[in-house]
């Protein structure tokens, strides 16, 4: 080979090179592109419909319910039956198909304890032998209750939740 072949070969490498380049450079800047629109979009199209975790109704009877939990604890009963009470059941009133949710609800944040309503567990289970030594009174949609004279307060969460002690257990 001459030396202009030599030249003419080195420049076509010279263009390879450079066209190889600029071929990874827009392939990466493709793939960067795409990833960085789908993020947007699906911030766009999820993210924003999203309700803030504090804004959820489970989330709110966690909190409710965190420091009655306490209270069991410290009380020493880990686990059991407790009674769940509405205002509606210490006047003899019917329950609303609200109090129905907010008990399902409760017995969901209070595991390991059985909460039952009028002797009934949220599976549909009665539970006629159970005698349960606490209670308690959740007045999320009432004032505050007038409790028969066999419960005393053991917690008062200030927001809607009574504990009661019954007359069937002491400390």
């Amino acid at each position: 080979m001459n030396r202009h072949q030599l030249s003419e070969l080195s420049m076509i490498k010279k263009v390879l090179t450079s066209t190889k380049r600029a071929l990874v450079i827009l392939a990466v800047s493709t793939i960067v592109g795409s990833a960085m629109w789908n993020i947007l979009e699906f911030d766009r199209r999820v993210l924003d419909g999203v309700p803030p975790r504090n804004a959820d109704e489970l989330v709110m009877q966690e909190s409710r319910f965190a420091d009655l939990r306490i209270a069991l604890l410290s009380a020493g009963y880990r686990s059991g039956p407790v009674d769940y009470l509405t205002p509606r059941d210490l006047t003899s009133a019917a329950p609303t198909p609200e109090d129905n949710i907010r008990w399902a609800q409760a017995q969901y944040v209070m595991l390991p304890w059985i909460l039952l309503h009028q002797r009934h567990g949220v599976s549909g289970t009665t539970m006629t032998d159970a005698a349960p030594g606490y209670a308690i009174v959740d007045f999320w949609g009432g004032s505050a209750p007038i409790v028969p004279g066999n419960f005393e307060q053991v917690y008062d969460s200030g927001r809607g939740l009574i504990l009661f002690r019954t007359s069937k257990v002491r400390p």
